[in-house]
């Protein structure tokens, strides 16, 4: 079954021992799927890595981190979160910046944050591109884009009602919408049962759908156009970086001549005036000057 693009951006997020019970469907283009790592589970992640190269989903992912006071913080550790972006279908954002996801319980965590970030420069990459997901509405930002967070269970009953709520509530049009998936076999019919809200909202709320709806597509340009940017930025930084190598070598060589000519010009000018006449003798003898040159500047001095 072929499944239309939400209204919002949204994340579904799986445990990552869960990974085998995700069935085979394609998510629509601005939905995408997140492994949760946890303290609790960390001890097995090894596995969870091994089967993602070798029996590999074909969705795009990312990681989503939950960081506790129990999680793992090791170097070994941080370069294990590194090695999973070096999976082919990794999700990177603005120019080959992979995503990762933290669940945060309070301010604190944001050091770990920073840990990853330089975890991923070591290796080669820019930056990382990250999005916090708050488990305590206490430790909210100032202005958060008021990101919606749905705990499913097995019973999707109250989903469709939740969601529609969620939709009147909105105080940005630039949230997202994550859900954490208990069972990820049901996730075919969590996909069919937003798509029906958000029917219901395109019929009781025309206008709201069309601006979440117009909203949708500019994001989507605005993802494009900053991929694009970060291209051309990568472009003329080694364009100047060849101009500059460019005259450096040139400005090295031009001097080195000046020098040479320097030299020779000092060398040749110390020399005996005698020295230099009889030097004039020689070349006559040798063939490579005319005899006439000696006397008279305005003849030819060489031959061809």
């Amino acid at each position: 079954m072929v499944f239309s693009d939400m209204l919002l951006h949204s994340y579904f997020i799986v445990d990552f021992d869960k990974y085998d019970n995700l069935p085979d469907v394609q998510l629509p283009e601005n939905t995408r799927l997140a492994y949760k790592i946890t303290a609790t589970s960390v001890q097995t992640v090894t596995s969870f890595y091994k089967n993602i190269f070798l029996f590999p989903q074909k969705y795009p992912f990312c990681l989503l981190v939950d960081i506790s006071e129990e999680t793992d913080r090791s170097e070994i550790m941080l370069d294990l979160l590194v090695s999973f972006s070096f999976h082919f279908g990794y999700i990177k954002d603005y120019y080959d910046n992979p995503l990762v996801l933290f669940e945060i319980s309070k301010p604190g965590d944001h050091e770990y944050i920073s840990a990853v970030r330089e975890a991923f420069k070591s290796q080669g990459y820019f930056d990382i591109v990250t999005t916090d997901i708050y488990k305590n509405i206490d430790f909210l930002p100032e202005n958060p884009n008021k990101n919606i967070r749905f705990n499913l269970q097995e019973s999707l009953v109250s989903l469709p009602s939740e969601y529609i709520n969620s939709i009147k509530t909105l105080t940005s049009s630039n949230c997202s919408v994550f859900y954490f998936l208990k069972y990820p076999g049901q996730l075919p019919e969590i996909l069919k049962v937003i798509q029906e809200a958000e029917s219901i909202v395109k019929e009781n709320m025309p206008q709201v759908y069309w601006l979440l709806s117009e909203n949708k597509f500019l994001k989507l340009k605005e993802d494009e156009l900053l991929s694009k940017m970060e291209l051309l930025r990568e472009q003329l930084k080694s364009l100047n970086a060849y101009h500059s190598n460019y005259h450096s070598t040139s400005s090295r060589y031009k001097k080195q001549i000046t020098e040479l000519l320097k030299f020779y010009k000092q060398e040749y000018e110390i020399l005996p005036l005698w020295y230099k006449r009889f030097g004039h003798i020689i070349k006559v003898f040798t063939g490579k000057r005319t005899f006439n040159s000696l006397f008279n500047d305005k003849v030819k001095k060489y031959k061809v």
